[in-house]
């Protein structure tokens, strides 16, 4: 068996010919990954990842007033079909605002701890 060449434990690993072991393999992949990311505008990135944020909770929030100025006028004089079927697509529409704001959210907190930039953000930098 050879020789970690970074923590001198034995292993049968190697990559591009350089014994490594699997701890010190994830570290320097886990470094690669931060080095990449110093390099891309990470202000950029950041303040972009901020304003959708910002952009997809405003738009959450705006979808659950108009949900719950629907659903608080039952019943209404609007025929029961037409009821239902507005707070239905009221309904769909603040999931919909919410799943955006929630990946909105995942993406920041992924590019915070992980430095993990977006796929749509990729081509920016």
């Amino acid at each position: 068996m050879a020789q970690c060449v970074a923590c001198y434990n034995e292993t049968e690993l190697y990559e591009g010919g350089v014994p490594i072991c699997l701890d010190c393999s994830v570290a320097e992949e886990a470094r690669r990954k931060r080095k990449v990311a110093a390099l891309t505008p990470r202000g950029t990135v950041r303040e972009a990842l901020l304003s959708r944020v910002a952009e997809t909770s405003a738009k959450a929030d705006s979808a659950s007033r108009l949900f719950l100025d629907i659903t608080s006028q039952t019943p209404s004089g609007i025929p029961h079909p037409d009821g239902v079927q507005r707070i239905y697509n009221a309904s769909r529409d603040l999931t919909l605002a919410r799943n955006e704001a929630k990946l909105a959210q995942k993406q920041l907190h992924d590019f915070i701890t992980a430095g993990i930039i977006p796929e749509h953000l990729k081509s920016e930098c």
